[in-house]
């Protein structure tokens, strides 16, 4: 089974950036991989993005995404 790591908004930016490092992958490369501008691909870490470029960022770096909701109605 694979880990889950849940990330938060605000902590996705600098999970990103740790995880490309890792694989050693450049951001020009990520944004090839992902079909982003570099423009969007900074605005990862400083704005808040939408949902398609998180997606497209996770992809790049070969991740999948499950989302959940915060918190569940009962």
């Amino acid at each position: 089974m694979t880990a889950r790591k849940f990330i938060t908004p605000s902590d996705f930016g600098p999970w990103a950036r740790e995880e490309r490092e890792k694989v050693g992958v450049s951001q020009r490369e990520v944004c090839r991989r992902a079909g982003l501008s570099h423009a969007t691909l900074t605005d990862v870490g400083q704005k808040t993005v939408t949902l398609s470029t998180v997606l497209a960022v996770c992809h790049a770096l070969g991740f999948d995404v499950v989302v959940t909701e915060k918190n569940p109605v009962a």
